[in-house]
């Protein structure tokens, strides 16, 4: 599952991601976020990532596959 910013709660003047709204376990989420305001509610289960701007050769998702696994 992706959330984007329609899916985030606006707190405090940020938009966060609350991953309690998703009804997982805690043990089986992740957050990969550019922002750590993104994660703020659960910084424990976040992967801080960079930005990423229609970057072709962007290849961060793949370096981490080995920390996801």
């Amino acid at each position: 599952m992706r959330l984007f910013r329609e899916h985030c709660t606006f707190m405090n003047g940020v938009f966060t991601k609350d991953m309690t709204r998703i009804g997982r376990n805690p043990q089986d989420a992740i957050i990969l976020d550019n922002s750590p305001s993104a994660y703020m509610l659960q910084p424990e289960q976040a992967i801080p990532i960079v930005s990423w701007y229609d970057e072709m050769k962007d290849r961060q998702l793949y370096d981490l596959i080995p920390i996801l696994i």
